[in-house]
């Protein structure tokens, strides 16, 4: 199944978002990327943004995250 381009343009105006997205000047993907690689602290709520808490595929939630917060404290991923 292939739309035309006209198609698509079509699909975009009625779910009202942009066909394209606006590209992101030299300073703005400078400060994404600096704010990325930042090292969060421990006690915020993207601490884990380094090291996620999964076992395999399977994420992990509430007081199961424990063990990864004190892992990610010991090796670094997050300021303490």
């Amino acid at each position: 199944m292939s739309l035309s381009t006209g198609a698509v343009q079509r699909l975009a105006n009625a779910s009202s978002q942009a066909l394209h997205s606006p590209r992101m000047s030299e300073s703005e993907r400078l400060r994404a990327s600096v704010a990325d690689a930042g090292v969060p602290g421990c006690l915020r709520a993207d601490a884990l943004k380094h090291d996620p808490p999964a076992i395999g595929r399977i994420g992990v939630q509430g007081i199961l995250v424990a063990p990864f917060m004190v892992h990610a404290a010991l090796t670094g991923k997050c300021k303490t």
